[in-house]
């Protein structure tokens, strides 16, 4: 099944958030203990908050057609702030392994690139931390972050946009 990426709008903000939390939810469970996931997932934010803090950031969205729905179904998003740090990535589970996460992270990189930027940074899960990987990025440190009563390691990576890649 092909899906196809564009600009996120307004209206696509609920639906990135239902893909944040069943990502984490589904996903984050590879490598995150229960207490974990429900740290990173956190309170449910108010519509309002929820799209203050995706504010300042350049959104891509994947979409699949569904026919049961009538409509396009989000597959995933990924988000780069103007610093050329990729904020957010996630893929909705039952999508991962097709591509999605990989191509949103490509139009990142290319957003970056445009923007001028010289390096693409980012503070991958350890879930996420292949897929930055395939794309060039290294890890240049992890980190212990504090959320909900829990700490949460996640990895440092770097892609130094002058440089050649392989993938």
């Amino acid at each position: 099944m092909t899906f196809r990426l564009r600009a996120a709008g307004l209206g696509d903000h609920a639906a990135m958030r239902e893909v944040f939390e069943r990502a984490v939810a589904v996903t984050g469970r590879a490598r995150y203990s229960a207490p974990q996931v429900r740290a990173w997932i956190g309170e449910r934010p108010t519509p309002s908050a929820w799209s203050a803090r995706l504010a300042g950031l350049e959104l891509r969205v994947a979409e699949l057609p569904d026919a049961d729905a009538g409509r396009p179904v989000l597959a995933g998003f990924v988000g780069i702030d103007g610093d050329g740090h990729v904020d957010l990535l996630f893929v909705a589970p039952g999508h991962g392994r097709r591509g999605i996460g990989a191509a949103l992270l490509e139009e990142a990189i290319a957003h970056a690139r445009a923007a001028g930027h010289g390096r693409v940074t980012t503070d991958a899960s350890l879930v996420a931390r292949p897929v930055f990987a395939r794309r060039g990025l290294v890890e240049v440190g992890r980190q212990r972050v504090p959320r909900g009563g829990e700490v949460l390691v996640n990895v440092r990576m770097a892609l130094d946009l002058d440089e050649p890649r392989g993938g």
